[in-house]
């Protein structure tokens, strides 16, 4: 099958950094301007450090990789569209889970807030740490197979961009 308008991956470079705020999620990246919910990349202290994507009526919760605080890791998300219901992890390299998932989760290029979901307010989601290397592929029309051909692509970066500097 092919995939709807809201197919996408993303590709990044993540360091968390600092003490363990507890149970708190931060926003690695949220689509502004979609709802009071945005869909948005989270960082769950609360559940194992893992990566999160949240859609405003759920979140992927365990599904996603655990990563390490105060070390640049290699993060490729994919989600193959709604008519899949499906989100894909890569951590540095190598494939980090696979889960159904339900909500839509649209991401386009002109409203990302990277870091903070509330501009101005520090105290409130934001991100303890470092993100680099931030892109966004447009993935519509494509087909299952297509998409994870990319991302293992994407993942494949991980052993040609070296790590950003400190």
């Amino acid at each position: 099958p092919t995939t709807d308008a809201d197919a996408w991956a993303l590709e990044m470079w993540v360091r968390p950094t600092g003490p363990d705020p507890g149970d708190r999620y931060d926003y690695l990246l949220e689509a502004r301007g979609v709802a009071i919910n945005s869909p948005g990349i989270l960082f769950d202290y609360g559940n194992n450090d893992k990566i999160e994507v949240f859609g405003g009526g759920g979140r992927t919760a365990g599904s996603g990789p655990s990563v390490t605080n105060d070390a640049w890791q290699h993060l490729v998300i994919g989600n193959f569209g709604a008519d899949n219901d499906r989100i894909d992890f890569y951590l540095n390299g190598v494939a980090a889970g696979s889960v159904a998932y339900l909500e839509t989760v649209p991401f386009g290029t002109n409203q990302i807030a990277v870091g903070n979901s509330v501009p101005g307010n520090a105290n409130f989601d934001h991100f303890a740490g470092e993100i680099d290397e931030l892109a966004v592929y447009d993935l519509t029309g494509q087909s299952v197979e297509a998409i994870s051909s990319k991302l293992a692509t994407l993942a494949g970066h991980y052993s040609l961009v070296p790590e950003p500097n400190t």
